[in-house]
């Protein structure tokens, strides 16, 4: 060992910085690894040195050893106060340059030697942009050789790999290849010219590997095949021994890039948004020939002297036996490299072995009490030292293991297994910050949740063909709050969602949270098949899996189609579209007794159906003992809400003490205005009547509502945790997000009155995200209503909806009661709320007159109901006269057209049509939807 570890030393020893005894202990294995050094050692002498003396040489060794062994928190907190204590800028850049590449190992790497992200780094971190300025100050060129070395290895390559591995465009790729070895190339070039050897013999293989990414494997092969018997004729084992490994690896590499280290899945997708992972093609790998290689390359470490490159080979070898299926050998092999590691103080490489036993070993037996305490303390243990990534590259890897296996013989209870250990470490990551640190690293987390959340779909399917409905529920609940998990990159949300998951709740307690007269209808989509749930407080009354939809195979594609297609029939208020046929055929008609027999409907869906709004979906129901049936709308005869999940039953309460009333937060129309002539101006009315509606809300509570959101203070924020009802008017939805996310909600309801002209009037999943980030931070109900087909109608809707809270009835019974009564709204009744909004609007201010001239528009739009074109006709001249008045030039503008139609029908105007119901259609009432407790009610308003 002697021999070969001094020629390492000797090639790099003209390095100007780090040459010293200490250092010299680690041999190098911190920047250039090909299996050699004793960490523990290394550590044991640094650290009898630190007693003695605390100088730069010996906090620099130590800190090396913390990166070593994967403790990168201690490594740049015991850099930083290097930094800070020397005093010459060459040292300082040397620490800075370690530093970058430490912070880089933490954020960016993954457990097989990829990163996140193809550059080299996402942001200007500071140990980034200490070393940009300070290498502007340092001319020395051994120095800079240095530094750009240490950054090469720590960002450049992973990120090469990266750029190879994601690149999908031929043209684009066959660029990069080029480059990426030019590059390489030059390199190699440099540091041979330099007399650098290791250094080069360490880039040879990367150059390799590279070749074999771009797809040229032969040569990268043929390289590793001349270069290994080359350093085997000059007794130079340790090189040679990484070598052959390394040739190993090549064979063993699959899908087409999976590491053996991390058992052949591939962590790095082209793209982040995908969630499926490809299963492994095994069949064709020459594992005889990879184990031979293998086998030598063990020799070889050995004759070398270098115990933690014979580890390295040893575990290959258990993944070798792995793919054969010799579990309990392979079980074996891990096991015996992870001894050894942890011996020498190689703890990044003992989880890696720790990981390979448990996956082998889980294969054939169960998690026992002692592995899921050691299991346990290596997830603290990465996460308490910064490793992020590396841990949660575990977490994609026995994720990829349990889909992988769960089609096969046995395979749903030898998955369970596997997500466990992915489950595991993903509750240890929710509370550490560098989880959530970096954009890159946060995508990411959500990335490795949306991943869980496909193999629970996959897991749900394949428990219901078993007709396990049972099991398959709890799966599907696991669905949706993994899902949910992929979405956000708050830890505070982060929190909520685990502790939801941690408490998920069995289908048979589920029926004992539901009252009478209720039904839950959950949904879940799967590549092939729509699965369903009827349970009611008796349990679960019926169960579907649907294959088909509009008598085609089902696919999710098919499905996107006939929603988005509903959507766009909607916007031309079209309510008995060919879309909306389907989607009544596959969703309700399945569960006709179920709703029928049934008042209430709670509904919970996930991915493709969230957003779906069930109100104007028709279902039959039966009018007499003949069973005569008749067609409804599902808005009509039912009430109805919305779950996340069905395990936010448990959260649900009946009633709240209102000891401190309503907070009511409005936007003035100065701001309304000047968003939306930015954004939208061919809508008919950029005005909204949020401000008059608010006025009105707040007389019914005997309150003052307050206005301008955009410019509430802290110290009014803080407002909401004592208030059990929070209403807020926006006209854009990031308004609430950019104010209130942030914010721990803890009130009971909050309602949102949403005018966002982006999505033209209708449902989408970012009011659906919105809705859910709010009961995230604490809130237990969320109603959104968002303007329909008339605003007028909305604003009647929402008073209706508030009179009925006042007088204590549920948050469901409170929206039915305002529906039917809007359902039975005259003429004339519009027309008396409209002068009730117009009389507590002021004249003060332009924006006030421009409200008031937007209500003397909707009177225009009642008397247009009610057939009397001259009054309307005059309301119309009226309301243009003001907005022109005011500066509202736009929008005036946008009242020409229909005040000209109005003009042409005055001949054919009629006596006011006072008792004429004019918000009958269900386009003007479904535009309401309740997300969490339905049976809210309150005391005290």
């Amino acid at each position: 060992m002697m021999q070969i570890t001094q020629r390492l030393n000797d090639t790099l020893s003209a390095l100007p910085s780090i040459s010293n005894e200490l250092v010299d202990t680690l041999d190098w294995a911190w920047l250039v690894d090909f299996g050699q050094g004793n960490f523990a050692h290394a550590q044991a002498k640094i650290e009898i040195a630190l007693l003695g003396e605390w100088n730069l040489s010996n906090v620099l060794a130590r800190a090396l050893v913390h990166q070593l062994q994967g403790e990168y928190n201690q490594a740049i907190s015991l850099l930083e106060k290097a930094f800070l204590r020397e005093s010459e800028d060459k040292n300082k850049l040397i620490i800075a340059t370690i530093a970058y590449l430490t912070e880089r190992k933490a954020k960016e790497n993954l457990a097989d030697g990829f990163s996140l992200s193809a550059t080299k780094t996402e942001t200007d971190t500071l140990w980034k942009q200490r070393t940009q300025v300070l290498k502007q100050e340092i001319q020395d060129l051994e120095y800079r050789l240095e530094i750009n070395l240490i950054q090469q290895i720590a960002a450049i390559l992973p990120c090469w790999r990266t750029t190879i591995a994601k690149q999908t465009d031929d043209s684009k790729q066959e660029k990069y290849q080029e480059l990426i070895l030019e590059k390489l190339t030059k390199q190699l070039e440099i540091y041979q010219g330099q007399s650098y050897y290791a250094i080069a013999e360490f880039l040879y293989c990367c150059f390799a590997e590279l070749l074999a990414l771009s797809g040229q494997f032969v040569a990268g092969w043929q390289l590793l095949e001349q270069l290994a018997p080359a350093y085997l004729n000059s007794e130079k084992y340790l090189e040679t021994a990484w070598y052959l490994m390394c040739q190993g690896d090549l064979i063993m590499e699959t899908a087409p890039f999976g590491k053996p280290i991390v058992f052949g899945y591939r962590l790095i997708e082209n793209n982040l948004d995908c969630t499926t992972i490809k299963l492994l093609d095994r069949s064709t790998i020459d594992t005889a020939f990879a184990q031979q290689q293998y086998l030598q390359a063990r020799q070889y470490f050995s004759k070398a002297s270098a115990p933690r490159g014979e580890a390295m080979a040893t575990m290959r070898l258990a993944y070798v036996n792995a793919v054969q299926e010799q579990w309990y050998l392979a079980a074996c092999g891990y096991e015996e490299a992870h001894k050894i590691f942890i011996n020498l103080g190689d703890r990044l490489n003992a989880i890696a072995a720790e990981m390979g036993y448990l996956w082998s070993f889980l294969q054939y037996e169960a998690l026992e009490a002692e592995l899921f305490k050691n299991l346990q303390h290596s997830a603290n243990w990465m996460f308490d030292n910064g490793t992020a990534t590396f841990a949660m590259s575990w977490l994609l890897v026995f994720t990829a293991a349990a889909q992988e296996v769960l089609p096969q013989e046995n395979g749903v209870v030898v998955s369970k297994k596997l997500i466990k250990i992915a489950e595991i470490i993903a509750t240890k990551a929710i509370d550490i910050k560098i989880v959530f640190s970096s954009v890159s690293c946060s995508q990411f987390w959500q990335h490795c949740h949306a991943v869980i959340s496909d193999f629970y779909r996959n897991l749900a399917l394949e428990l219901a063909q078993k007709n396990d409905w049972q099991q398959a529920f709890i799966a599907a609940e696991k669905v949706k709050i993994h899902g949910i998990h992929s979405q956000h990159r708050s830890a505070s949300q982060a929190l909520y969602l685990e502790a939801q998951l941690n408490s998920v709740i069995p289908l048979e307690k589920i029926a004992t949270f539901l009252p009478l007269n209720t039904v839950l209808l959950s949904f879940l989509t799967t590549s092939t098949k729509l699965l369903s749930w009827a349970i009611t407080n008796k349990g679960l009354v019926k169960s579907n899996i649907l294959d088909k939809i509009d008598g085609e195979k089902f696919q999710i594609k098919k499905l996107e189609q006939v929603i988005n297609a509903r959507l766009n029939s909607l916007v031309d208020f079209n309510l008995d579209s060919q879309p909306t046929k389907i989607l009544e055929q596959i969703l309700l008609n399945p569960f006709t007794s179920e709703i029928e027999t049934n008042k209430h409907l709670v509904i919970t869906t996930c991915d493709r159906l969230r957003g779906l709004s069930f109100a104007a979906l028709k279902y039959h129901y039966s009018v007499n003992a003949n069973i005569l049936k008749k067609e409804a709308s599902l808005g009509e005869e039912k009430s109805i809400s919305y779950l996340f999940y069905a395990s936010q039953l448990a959260d649900c309460q009946l009633t709240a003490t209102a000891t401190n009333k309503v907070l009511i937060f409005t936007e003035d129309g100065n701001l309304i205005r000047h968003q939306t002539n930015q954004q939208l101006h061919s809508n008919s009315s950029c005005l909204s009547l949020s401000q008059g509606l608010a006025i009105a809300i707040a007389q019914i509570y005997n309150i003052h509502p307050l206005n301008n959101l955009n410019q509430i203070s802290a110290k009014i924020l803080k407002l909401i945790d004592f208030k059990p009802v929070i209403h807020l008017f926006l006209s854009e939805t990031n308004l609430l997000l950019n104010k209130l996310i942030q914010q721990n909600i803890t009130s009971e309801l909050v309602i949102l009155s949403i005018r966002d002209f982006k999505i033209k009037q209708l449902p989408s999943k970012q009011l659906t995200n919105l809705s859910q980030s709010i009961i995230n931070t604490g809130a237990k109900t969320v109603v959104t209503i968002f303007d329909g087909e008339d605003s007028l109608a909305t604003a009647i809707l929402t008073s209706f909806f508030h009179q009925g809270l006042y007088f204590g009835q549920s948050v469901a019974e409170a929206l039915r009661q305002a529906q039917k009564q809007l359902r039975l709204v005259t003429a004339q009744e519009a027309l008396d709320f409209c002068h009730y909004l117009q009389s507590h609007i002021p004249w003060q201010t332009e924006s006030d007159r421009a409200l008031r001239a937007l209500i003397t528009k909707y009177i225009g739009d009642v008397m247009t109901l009610g057939q009397d074109y001259y009054r309307a006709t005059e309301a119309y001249e009226v309301a243009i006269k003001i907005l022109e008045s005011v500066g509202y030039k736009t929008e005036a503008k946008s009242l020409q057209k229909n005040y000209k139609i109005l003009k042409s029908l005055q001949k054919t105007s009629k006596k006011f049509q006072a008792e004429h119901l004019i918000f009958d259609s269900p386009g003007y009432w479904n535009n309401a939807y309740i997300y969490g407790d339905w049976q809210l009610s309150f005391v005290g308003l």
